[in-house]
Parts: C-alpha cells; sequence; structure tokens
C-alpha cells in the first residue's frame, strides 16, 4: 500500500529507502516460503498457536437425552 501511494498518487520516482525495504522483505519472505515447503517445519509455531486457540472458538458439546 505504501508503495502505490508512493509511486502512483505521490509520483515519486527516485529510489528511497521504503523501496530496498520492500524489495529485501519480499525476496526474504519468498525464501522462508521455499525453505518452509522444503524442510517442512513450523518455524512460527503457528500449528501450536491454532491447537492453542482453536478449542476457545469451538461450540460446546450438548448432551441430548436419549428417551
Amino acid at each position: 500500500l505504501c508503495m502505490y501511494l508512493d509511486i502512483y498518487i505521490l509520483k515519486n520516482k527516485e529510489p528511497w529507502f521504503l523501496w530496498d525495504a520492500y524489495t529485501y522483505t519480499v525476496n526474504l519472505v519468498d525464501f522462508i516460503m521455499i525453505v518452509v515447503l522444503i524442510v517442512d517445519r513450523d518455524f512460527l509455531g503457528l500449528h501450536k498457536f491454532k491447537n492453542k486457540i482453536l478449542p476457545s472458538f469451538q461450540r460446546p458439546k450438548i448432551a441430548r437425552d436419549c428417551n
């Protein structure tokens, strides 16, 4: 969003820090995705987080009377 605002709305054509930060960040995230797919590890702990949080959003089971 910041890059779009900078280039298209503000019409800035001179490279500056935000452009470099965006470039390095995108390449780093791409590299991390490739490593995660190859290694098949959960570096961020998202599976643990999901397993800890998900039960609090589920509805409680209601016991039904079989009569």
